[in-house]
């Protein structure tokens, strides 16, 4: 078995994690604007102590009492699971000990210093604010691929940070190939739909906050280990399976975007709680992938949360908290305005099918940026370019164009590809529990979640990093991850 003192510094370790992670869910929520140098600092301090103690000669011993430091080798006397979990270990410790002291907290200083520019960058639409820090987290992201062993393919190297084993030569023909499906798909839409549905008047946040709360709660989200908040910029995060926050963003004009919200965070937040705390602080008690966890939310949000069967169930409710404002829209109208198919400049606001033209883009200027050597200064003109080429697009101010996304700031490149990974995922898992749950379409309508948040724990969620995100889908789906079960919903939901 796993020594008691690995598992010990693991659980400190994980412990750490989640003062870090509470750190930043305060500074998104609730930290006061003059606090952020403070803050940074502790945010160094804390991600110091973590790399210190992961790489410290008493982590170093307590693991070699279990795997061989040279060769990786795992000792008898463990069962399948530990060694899993130790092979990870060893993994992530072999990646740590590549990384210097300094290296970490100066990284995370800077992020922190980072986001703060950017939040303010902004909100004045200045690309220029935040330029001088983009440049320094690029640099510091070259710095880690190069420490990590990645110094020809950096690229390679920070993908491998969220999709473990994934590389650029694997990622870009399968973009490639789903960029050319889509596009005649999308002609083919936006001919024959009707107009958008507009929505008149103002609908009263307070309302919506509740309706969100009591969708949240029907897809089983244990409100006594978790709670969710407001953010201008909506995220899910954990300190541990008994304590998950997850936030949304309402819109007085809008109450599509918090349900969407609720059901994308709501999904990353079910997986959180679904990881085993008897494995907390190892990889077994981790999420597989970015990717895996994109596919949860996305599987919520897409697969559930804009399908005919959902809005049955739902919109009666939506209608008793607006009846004022939507008793006029027949169901029908609603559900296809939900559905409705059109470039945009925003990538949250974005359809399910141009969503990923927004990925592809994000996916393009990392690889100038890391592959080519682009320099910051130029990233605004591609960012235009690229938007005009892939959507038809032109962005009319930073703010609304390469300044939307916050993942840059945090220095979360490779990131974006997770994105897709995961929607094409998410719809191989859906395609499987169709078959395997029976009566699944009417439990949605009826808006009884249980038996759909369980087969997701006991497939996906319990199993951690555990398994990889290829061995999930292989185990669940009989198939390698594919863009062919998302095709062929778009084609059946929108051409048949």
């Amino acid at each position: 078995m796993i020594n008691l003192e690995l598992r010990e510094l693991l659980t400190h370790i994980a412990h750490l994690e989640g003062v870090s992670a509470l750190l930043s869910w305060d500074q998104e929520v609730m930290m006061p604007g003059n606090a952020v140098d403070a803050r940074s600092r502790q945010s160094e301090v804390i991600s110091e102590q973590i790399h210190r103690l992961h790489t410290s000669d008493e982590f170093r011993a307590a693991l070699a009492v279990n795997v061989n430091l040279e060769t990786g080798e795992v000792h008898s006397g463990v069962n399948s699971i530990e060694n899993k979990a130790l092979v990870l270990i060893y993994r992530d410790w072999k990646k740590a000990i590549c990384l210097p002291v300094s290296f970490v907290s100066e990284f995370s200083y800077l992020i922190s210093q980072s986001q703060h520019a950017w939040q303010e960058a902004r909100a004045k639409s200045d690309f220029s604010i935040f330029a001088p820090y983009l440049e320094k987290v690029i640099a510091k992201n070259r710095e880690k691929a190069t420490l990590l062993g990645f110094k020809d393919q950096p690229y390679d190297g920070l993908l491998d940070e969220f999709e473990p084993g994934m590389t650029s030569a694997e990622l870009t023909p399968l973009f490639l190939r789903l960029r050319e499906s889509l596009l005649p798909i999308l002609k083919i839409i936006v001919q024959m739909q009707p107009g958008a549905l507009a929505l008149a008047g103002k609908f009263d946040v307070s309302r919506q906050w509740k309706v969100c709360q009591k969708l949240l709660s029907k897809m089983t989200f244990d409100t006594d280990r978790g709670r969710m908040d407001q953010s201008t910029h909506p995220f899910t995060t954990q300190f541990h399976p008994t304590d998950v926050r997850l936030t949304i963003r309402l819109n007085e004009n809008t109450p599509l975007e918090a349900i969407s919200g609720t059901l994308h965070e709501g999904g990353h937040a079910l997986y959180e709680q679904g990881l085993s705390p008897e494995w907390f602080g190892t990889p077994i008690g981790e999420a597989s992938s970015l990717g895996v966890h994109e596919s949860q939310s996305r599987i919520w949000e897409n697969c559930v949360g804009l399908s005919l069967p959902f809005w049955e169930g739902v919109y009666p409710i939506l209608q008793e908290a607006f009846p004022e404002l939507l008793n006029v829209i027949s169901l029908d109208r609603f559900y296809r305005g939900v559905n409705y198919v059109s470039p945009s400049l925003i990538r949250v606001d974005a359809d399910e099918l141009t969503y990923h033209m927004h990925i592809f883009i994000r996916y393009e200027i990392e690889q100038l940026i890391f592959r080519d050597g682009v320099p910051v200064s130029d990233l605004p003109g591609h960012w235009n370019r690229l938007y005009q080429d892939y959507l038809g697009v032109a962005p009319p101010n930073d703010a609304l164009g390469i300044l939307q996304d916050v993942h840059w700031s945090c220095g979360l490149f490779g990131y974006f590809p997770t994105y897709t990974l995961g929607t094409l995922m998410s719809h191989q898992f859906f395609d499987q529990a169709l078959l395997e749950i029976e009566g699944l379409e009417d439990d949605i309508k009826a808006g009884q979640f249980g038996r759909f948040s369980m087969w997701l724990k006991d497939k996906i969620h319990c199993h951690g990093r555990g398994k990889t995100a290829k061995e999930l889908v292989m185990d669940i789906c009989g198939q390698e991850i594919s863009e062919v079960s998302f095709l062929n919903y778009l084609k059946t939901k929108y051409l048949s």
